[in-house]
């Protein structure tokens, strides 16, 4: 990824962080996120808190662009290549839901490899009017952080 940033003259940082918690990275402060085969491999639970996360940090107006395996028809080849040794499919229907996110403005998508191994390539823009929700676990940390106690120092400063 990073190498693609330099060929295309675009500064690029990359990060590997689970997507579906990206508390090292500010609201609004990341020009683009990129998913590649990793949404279809999430929980329902889990793929709702990478959309969520994936719009809180993007700038208003930036891109999630994905490349997902989807679930399309009964490929004799599907079992061979692509998807196999545990990995997953989403369905159509699930990819089309991204077009009626409220924080994404914009949605389009597209089937490649169809018949072979037809996955999803698309790109969802962050809506400008889009506010992200505060993080519940946010909030417990910040209970956690205030009930534990901290450790007592001896006279020589050391911890008991």
């Amino acid at each position: 990824m990073e190498q693609a940033g330099i060929t295309a003259a675009v500064p690029t940082i990359v990060k590997q962080q689970p997507i579906t918690d990206l508390r090292f990275q500010p609201d609004g402060s990341v020009d683009a996120v990129v998913a590649l085969g990793v949404i279809s491999q999430l929980s329902a639970q889990q793929r709702q808190q990478c959309l969520d996360e994936a719009a809180r940090v993007l700038k208003p107006g930036m891109p999630l662009v994905f490349v997902e395996p989807v679930q399309e028809g009964g490929s004799p080849l599907r079992g061979l290549i692509g998807v196999s040794a545990g990995k997953q499919a989403l369905p159509v229907a699930e990819i089309e839901a991204l077009q009626q996110s409220r924080a994404f403005s914009y949605s389009q998508f597209d089937v490649a490899l169809q018949g072979q191994d037809p996955h999803a390539v698309g790109v969802a823009v962050k809506s400008e009017q889009y506010k992200p929700r505060r993080r519940q676990v946010d909030n417990e940390d910040a209970a956690a952080k205030k009930t534990r106690s901290k450790p007592q120092k001896t006279a020589k400063g050391f911890s008991q």
